[in-house]
């Protein structure tokens, strides 16, 4: 997945009526765990830019780093 399709993956995960059937909140959260960590990795700096926002739950952290990257 590109940066930017993890960042969207990531809002989505919060919005309740895309929750697939079965999913629990333990699932979510830790899906939404191994994407932040995999977004962080991949550039830690706009990770930090986004999160210095005091970002709320399902913001998009896209608009912070780099296309293609």
């Amino acid at each position: 997945m590109t940066t930017a399709q993890l960042c969207r993956a990531l809002e989505r995960s919060y919005d309740p009526t895309r929750d697939p059937p079965g999913q629990t909140e333990w699932t979510l959260l830790l899906m939404r765990e191994q994407l932040l960590d995999e977004i962080e990795r991949r550039d830690p700096a706009a990770f930090n830019r986004w999160l210095s926002t005091a970002p709320s739950p399902g913001d998009d952290p896209g608009r912070y780093f780099t296309p293609g990257r």
